[in-house]
């Protein structure tokens, strides 16, 4: 059976409809055996189509906040995937911090060096909170993480000065724009921001110079919960950019929720923008929630792109605990 999550186009004055295909009794991957860690948990991490192939860098867990072991996975379409190899590509011994290292974003540089970034989730009485880098000549490793974070979070009292979850990295030119989560404390309150760099290395926060004032006096995000463009938004919580570069322009999947209660929504929405920094949502309904799979707790996303066509994928919780990754398409322009 197949799930059509719908969301029309009106926000641009056109009547367009924006459908993911989600098989959601077929789940994509199931967690193991590779890095398993005993795992019961595992996600889409970071995906990439180059050179005709997807590769997904998923994370395998036991428990949230521990440790987490990466496992390189490859696919023909997107949909179908396989392991090409008998163990991880990187395991949490190879992290440097004492955090665990969640990949969220990989590209690929001109030179054929691959390159993940990591969210770090601190360990109890940890500072590492940053994001961090590893490069690698080949998506089979050997994978070598940087001995130090290159964003950290902000001074104490700004918008992100407690975390920065699921760095995302758009490589456009010579330039690279990271997206991220900034939250200031534990509240689960996260707006997202924006870093360039133009090493991939070194990263400069977007600032907006009229915000003289904490919490944006240092930096300012770029995406803010807008609930009369988007009445389903928390008004608190815009989370996870997964940004890919299409004809389109820019595209970013994110979600709106607080934690990872169940029986909620878990809304998911489509934004688009030209420059990377305004950004215009392309409809007031959500392109999936969690009242499509049952009130099933949904995780963490990613979008791809390929060949006119946009890849989703989420972690949803099974019955019996943890988490698979499902996955559907939309085919076809946004614009």
């Amino acid at each position: 059976m197949l799930l059509f999550v719908v969301a029309s186009w009106s926000l641009f004055g056109q009547t367009r409809e924006v459908r993911f295909d989600v098989d959601i009794n077929t789940a994509l991957i199931r967690p193991g055996p590779l890095g398993d860690l005993s795992t019961r948990f595992t996600n889409a991490g970071a995906v990439i189509h180059h050179n005709g192939m997807f590769h997904m860098f998923r994370a395998a867990f036991s428990t949230w906040g521990t440790v987490a072991n990466v496992d390189h996975m490859i696919s023909s379409d997107g949909l179908g995937w396989i392991s090409p190899q008998q163990a991880p590509v990187f395991t949490h011994h190879q992290v440097p911090f004492d955090a665990m290292a969640l990949p969220t974003s990989v590209i690929v540089e001109a030179d054929g060096t691959w390159v993940l970034y990591f969210f770090l989730v601190p360990h109890s009485g940890s500072q590492d909170q940053g994001v961090a880098r590893a490069t690698a000549p080949q998506p089979e490793g050997p994978w070598v993480m940087d001995a130090e974070t290159v964003l950290n979070v902000g001074s104490r009292g700004e918008w992100d000065s407690l975390a920065l979850p699921a760095p995302r990295v758009v490589k456009i030119e010579s330039q690279y724009f990271m997206y991220y989560g900034g939250q200031q404390d534990r509240s689960g309150d996260t707006l997202i921001g924006l870093a360039t760099s133009e090493d991939g290395v070194h990263w400069i926060k977007y600032d907006d110079p009229s915000t003289a004032e904490a919490p944006f006096a240092e930096s300012d995000p770029v995406f803010f919960p807008d609930t009369e463009a988007a009445p389903w938004e928390n008004p608190r919580v815009v989370q996870d950019p997964r940004v890919v570069r299409t004809p389109d322009g820019l595209v970013m999947l994110y979600s709106s929720y607080n934690g990872f209660r169940p029986h909620t929504a878990h809304p998911y929405g489509l934004a688009v923008s030209d420059d990377g920094i305004h950004w215009e949502r392309i409809s007031d309904s959500p392109v999936f929630t969690g009242r499509d799979v049952g009130n099933r707790v949904t995780w963490f996303h990613e979008l791809a792109y390929a060949d006119d066509t946009y890849f989703m994928y989420v972690s949803i919780a099974e019955a019996g605990g943890g988490t698979s990754i499902y996955g559907g398409t939309y085919n076809g322009p946004l614009r």
